[in-house]
């Protein structure tokens, strides 16, 4: 079986950027909501930075996982609907206790 390099360096990116608990609470969060939120809440709600928060929002959206909304002079995001969405909503509701 031959590996592209390419695909294998995405998916370990993808598990690298998906691994880090900060990005894994706005996630999760965002998940759990069936509108978008906007960048202030998410900071509120996960106790950082509007600055981080919009840092680690960017990395997810890089990866297709979210997308950003204008609100006015808001940036809000929300989750993505694709397969790959679907497979990390159910890794959280698997591993929630």
């Amino acid at each position: 079986m031959a590996f592209n390099n390419k695909t294998i360096t995405n998916q370990a990116n993808l598990f690298k950027i998906i691994s880090d608990p900060t990005r894994l609470k706005i996630i999760s969060l965002l998940f759990n909501n069936k509108k978008e939120i906007c960048v202030s809440d998410i900071s509120s709600h996960i106790k950082i930075s509007h600055s981080a928060t919009s840092h680690q929002l960017a990395k997810l959206e890089s990866l297709g996982l979210v997308e950003c909304l204008r609100q006015g002079h808001m940036m809000c995001y929300k989750t993505t609907n694709h397969k790959l969405n679907n497979i990390i909503k159910k890794i959280i509701k698997t591993t929630s206790l």
